[in-house]
Formats: structure tokens, C-alpha cells, sequence
């Protein structure tokens, strides 16, 4: 259950990923556009730093969260 739920936060980060990639290379690409001639490798950091930080932020808060699950209610039972 902890591989798939994992899996899961992978699928949302690999998701919004681009969204967040691309709307950070379109307005880049405006801001940047007057001060060089070639900005494709600010670009591409730009997006691929996106996706990146979106992945591990998914899966860091799949991580988080998995620890409030672990933490037994006041009755001593766990969360379910």
C-alpha cells in the first residue's frame, strides 16, 4: 500500500510538474527576452528545475503524511 500511494504522489508531481515548468518558461522567456540574445538554457533550467522540485515536493508530503498516519490516536489505536 506505502509502494502505490508513493507511486501516486510521483503521477502528481510528474503533473504538475510541467504546468508549473511551463508557466515558469513562458514568463521567463518574457522577462529574460531583452537582456540575451540565446535564453534556452535559462529555460530549460527553469522548467526542468520545476519538475524536479514538484516530485520531490509530492513525494516529501506522501512522506509527511505517512508519518501523521503512523501516530496512534489517544485510545492507543492507529490511524487507518
Amino acid at each position: 500500500m506505502e509502494a502505490l500511494r508513493m507511486l501516486a504522489a510521483g503521477m502528481l508531481g510528474a503533473c504538475a510538474g510541467p504546468v508549473v515548468g511551463f508557466s515558469l518558461a513562458l514568463t521567463g522567456g518574457e522577462w529574460l527576452f531583452g537582456w540575451h540574445d540565446n535564453i534556452g538554457p535559462e529555460l530549460r533550467v527553469a522548467f526542468f528545475g520545476a519538475l524536479i522540485g514538484a516530485v520531490l515536493a509530492a513525494g516529501w508530503q506522501q512522506a509527511r503524511n505517512e508519518k501523521r498516519r503512523e501516530r496512534p490516536v489517544a485510545d492507543g489505536r492507529h490511524h487507518e
